[in-house]
């Protein structure tokens, strides 16, 4: 019995390794790759330049920075929408990977008590199905409904309740020094 047991232990370490503090994630160390050179993975905190195009279900494409400016942010400051923060985290510089986020990981569900009827002697004159307008404070609203008498304006997200498709491609990170 006590020879099976060892040699399960034995089979067990052989094919999973040994697992240490030192090899934990919290205790990663980079490795250098093929060539020698010291491998980065994006970790909280740390900057990251990104090339990314978005996608609906459809494949239209919505938004698209390549062949133009990198996306900069602070990987986890909530600088960006969750989905595509929480997917940079444990990729390397040069990767690229394609995500879909459901609405909950982009803006959110549409918020019914966001789309609002006024009288249109209210609104600017010459609005028309699908105009944008802003309120004093900056929010911004797309007319969904017209009338002879109102406009039902939407003032959620254009992408709230939409699911997004993502190719993002690692173009550089900088570690946080803290």
């Amino acid at each position: 019995m006590k020879l099976s047991i060892f040699f399960l232990l034995s089979v067990a370490i052989l094919l999973f390794g040994c697992i240490t503090e030192e090899n934990t994630p919290e205790n990663f160390s980079p490795m250098p790759n093929n060539s020698g050179e010291i491998m980065k993975f994006v970790e909280l905190k740390d900057y990251v330049e990104v090339e990314y195009t978005g996608t609906l279900d459809d494949g239209t494409i919505f938004d698209s920075n390549v062949g133009g400016k990198p996306l900069g942010f602070t990987a986890g400051a909530g600088q960006m929408i969750k989905g595509f923060d929480n997917a940079v985290i444990g990729m390397k510089e040069g990767e690229e990977k394609k995500i879909h986020l459901e609405p909950e990981e982009a803006y959110g569900s549409s918020d019914p008590e966001l789309i609002m009827e006024f009288p249109l002697e209210e609104l600017p004159e010459g609005i028309q199905l699908g105009s944008i307008l802003y309120t004093q404070t900056g929010a911004q609203g797309t007319v969904k409904k017209l009338t002879n008498e109102t406009a039902t304006i939407d003032f959620n997200h254009k992408f709230a309740g939409v699911p997004l498709n993502f190719k993002i491609k690692i173009l550089k990170i900088e570690k946080n020094s803290q």
